[in-house]
Order: structure tokens, then sequence, then C-alpha cells
């Protein structure tokens, strides 16, 4: 599990096993809309854009056609020995 303390958001990992090529994503992911488009690359770790992201739920995966900047932050966790 991936527990951003400093922030109090936690997010289960996705585990990559190879038992399926499809995995399924369930709550596992963190969001954020940007509707300014005020974040880039560069603001990766900056508080103002980690405390940006909130827990996904399944309403959440529909966000229709927009121009937006949608963030998403997951964690991946590889159990197989390949890269």
């Amino acid at each position: 599990m991936l527990l951003h303390s400093e922030y109090g958001k936690s997010q289960t990992a996705i585990i990559l096993d190879k038992s399926d090529s499809t995995y399924k994503h369930g709550n596992s992911f963190l969001f954020s809309v940007d509707a300014e488009q005020k974040f880039s690359s560069a603001s990766f770790g900056k508080q103002e854009f980690e405390n940006s992201f909130k827990p996904a739920s399944d309403k959440d995966f529909n966000f229709g056609l927009t121009s937006t900047a949608i963030w998403f932050k997951l964690r991946l966790v590889n159990v197989t020995n390949e890269q």
C-alpha cells in the first residue's frame, strides 16, 4: 500500500503478477481535475499538486468530453521477474 501520510491519502497497489493481461483497478487510484491547467510534470511532489488529488470511486471513471487536464496517480507493483 502506498501511503501519503503527509497528505492523509492512501491508495491500494495494483499487483502485476502475469496471471492475466488485464488488471482491475477497483478504487486503486487517485485523480485530480486541473480545470485551470496550472500543473505540469514539474509540479510532481509539490504540496499544492499533491493536495489536489482525491480517491477515485466507480462514478469517477467517466469525465466525458473535456479540454480539462485530468491527472491520475496509481501504484503498480510488479511481483514477476520481468521488467
